[in-house]
């Protein structure tokens, strides 16, 4: 096993507790164009094969990388909170892909609006989210039409939430002094159906340096609204020698997506392991990856498009510091499982938030493996600003056993996700998840708890291998349930993948809905109607007539007090408004403050005859402001037609057809 130790630019040593740009970025111009070859999945015969094939074990990641010592801070990760925040088992639960001859088995999945794909080495599946099987097929099978190299593995696979279709990758790889290659084997699902067709890519991303041949490893796969980006590490093939970094390839994604793929190559030259995240809301203008850095620092990667030009930018952020666990944890049996090194794992992104896990020690004096996970807020990098720490955790595994292979993700109401596997002299293999809501303490997470175990009581696979990676997305029906997949030990010890859901944020069907216990008007006169008009969407309106204000125009306005129908932490809270006035009105909507005693004026909204409707979700910070310590909230809504050019507003009546709250509790 190749040593590699990295050395922090001189940049670093400079660096304080902000982020730092670098700028060890090359780009290696534009490869070859690729066409694409269609697939129609129906044409395999049978449809699901699920047959053995000869024992084969991935190729080794031949480098123990040795993570330089960082600068020395003051930041402390948090640690459990004493109750689970995750629900499991809310939408399905099912075994996924068995053992197939491959170790590890590299475990993936992607949700799509009715599908999961699977992942694994070296197969790939698809389901129905109740756990019916539609396909499964080897991946040198699946990828025939593009004579993928005999060696394949390391697949990962992604559902694009904004262009709605669903990605697969696999590594390909002959290594040999003289004619080896290496590629990306790139599927893309023409439609959210991924039983429908398919286009296939095989695109090379050998490197030759000098008279030495590189092969790419370990895998990032990410996108957002523009591009779709994978990164490799980029190891010596026979006959070569050295280690060439990390190689990042952009593809458009219209061009990939219609039938073409051009890689636009970078290297980061004194990278290793760039984790890139899925980029679910359709606004962002950059793909995130994250890779480790020091003991101290965690790297961020931002590539960017403009036109037809691809950018890529770089910032070390400080993290709370860490220390190598010892790379493996013992089973039943005496079985020594490998967990891998503290490189980046994975990477998720969300409106300005970037998270990302890896796998370190319990602390200095206990090197047994533990789940650490970071929370970047990117403050609108790399156009200004620079990327900062928001929070970070570590989830710490009970006596005589370990935890690795963390994946995380968020939900759209910021609440966490986490997976991970957790083996000891007990435990062959379980699938575990722990969650926080966005009302948590910084850095806490909740009690892990069991999401899939194993079926045979241990695992002695051929190999010593587990992982090397797990998985959970976010679903796109509803944004808040997660979909998690890792690995357990199955028939014969062999190994076999776990697939579940489970959520932490609540949904909006599981919202309780909560009516005004009383009303009072604050401007105008009441002409019709009482508190019962503000519940249901119907004939029957509060109807308040105008008033003229000196200095607002004409106004009416009333007060709402709502008392939510349990105690404790407030997970959710959503104010539904049907409201109608004058043309050229406005509504202001303000909530009372509880720190002041005083409205604060939150939202508008222009008024029309007709009606208006406005639904506003409360943000954590806006939820533990505007709910009192007996969980009331209290609202009032104005309208006024302010004056204009000297002349006098028209008086209106004001009718509001419903004002109530929508909300649900933290677990």
């Amino acid at each position: 096993m190749n040593m590699l130790s990295k050395t922090l630019i001189s940049a670093v040593a400079a660096a304080s507790l902000g982020a730092i740009s670098q700028g060890q970025v090359k780009s290696l111009g534009v490869g070859k164009s690729v066409k694409a070859v269609t697939l129609d999945p129906k044409s395999f015969s049978p449809m699901i094969d699920t047959s053995f094939r000869p024992k084969q074990v991935q190729k080794e990641h031949e480098m123990m990388f040795n993570y330089p010592a960082g600068l020395p801070n003051n930041l402390t990760a948090g640690g459990l909170l004493i109750n689970p925040r995750i629900t499991p088992g809310f939408a399905s639960q099912f075994p996924g892909i068995s053992a197939t001859g491959y170790e590890p088995p590299d475990p993936d999945l992607a949700v799509g609006p009715n599908h999961i794909v699977e992942v694994v080495n070296s197969n790939i599946a698809f389901y129905k989210k109740d756990g019916t099987k539609l396909l499964e097929q080897t991946e040198q099978n699946f990828f025939k039409s593009v004579s993928p190299e005999a060696f394949d593995f390391d697949p990962k696979v992604i559902y694009d939430q904004v262009a709605k279709r669903f990605i697969a990758l696999d590594l390909g790889l002959n290594d040999a002094a003289s004619g080896g290659t290496a590629s990306l084997i790139i599927g893309v699902s023409n439609t959210p159906d991924p039983t429908g067709t398919w286009k296939l890519y095989k695109v090379d991303v050998k490197q030759t340096s000098g008279s030495n041949n590189y092969w790419w490893d370990y895998p990032g796969l990410g996108y957002n609204k523009d591009m779709i980006v994978m990164s490799g590490n980029m190891f010596a093939m026979q006959g070569s020698s050295g280690f060439n970094g990390v190689q990042l390839v952009v593809f458009d994604k219209a061009t990939l997506y219609g039938g073409t793929a051009t890689p636009n190559k970078f290297q980061v030259a004194d990278g290793f392991t760039v984790q890139l995240a899925k980029t679910e809301d359709a606004t962002s203008p950059s793909v995130y990856g994250v890779e480790t850095d020091s003991d101290t620092s965690m790297r961020l990667t931002a590539i960017t498009k403009s036109g037809s030009t691809f950018t890529v930018s770089q910032a070390v952020v400080p993290v709370p510091s860490w220390q190598r666990d010892s790379g493996s944890i013992t089973g039943p049996g005496g079985v020594v499982v490998q967990t891998n090194d503290p490189r980046t794992l994975v990477a998720a992104s969300a409106s300005g938030r970037v998270l990302a896990t890896h796998t370190v020690a319990v602390s200095g004096s206990d090197s047994r493996p533990s789940a650490r996970w970071y929370d970047f807020k990117t403050n609108n990098w790399p156009a200004s600003g620079s990327p900062t720490l928001f929070q970070s955790g570590q989830v710490d595994p009970p006596a005589g056993h370990g935890y690795s292979f963390p994946a995380i993700n968020i939900d759209n109401k910021g609440g966490i996700g986490m997976v991970f596997s957790k083996i000891g002299s007990s435990t062959p293999g379980q699938l575990m998840a722990t969650g926080r809501k966005p009302t948590d303490p910084a850095g806490t997470m909740g009690l892990p708890v069991v999401i899939g175990n194993s079926t045979s009581g241990q695992y002695s696979g051929f190999s010593t291998r587990w992982g090397d990676y797990h998985d959970v997305e976010v679903d796109p029906t509803d944004s808040k349930t997660f979909w998690a997949v890792g690995m357990g030990a199955g028939t014969g010890g062999k190994w076999l993948t776990l697939i579940n859901s489970f959520k932490v944020s609540a949904t909006d069907a599981e919202l309780v809905r909560v009516n005004p216990n009383s009303i009072a008007i604050v401007a105008g006169t009441l002409v019709t109607g009482n508190k019962i008009s503000l519940t249901t969407t119907d004939s029957n309106n509060l109807g308040i007539q105008t008033v003229p204000v000196t200095g607002l125009g004409q106004v009416a306005g009333f007060m709402a007090a709502y008392q939510l129908p349990f105690t404790g932490a407030v997970d959710t809270l959503r104010v539904s408004l049907q409201v109608a006035g004058s043309s050229g009105s406005s509504a202001l909507i303000s909530l009372l403050n509880k720190n002041t005693g005083r409205y604060d004026q939150v939202t508008t909204l222009g008024l029309s005859p007709l009606g208006v409707a406005k639904v506003l979700d409360l943000t954590p910070s806006q939820i533990a402001l505007y709910v009192n310590s007996s969980n009331q909230v209290s609202l009032i809504v104005r309208a006024v037609n302010p004056n204009r050019s000297g002349a006098a507003p028209v008086p209106f009546q004001f009718n509001t057809d419903q004002a109530v709250l929508l909300t649900a509790p933290s677990q």
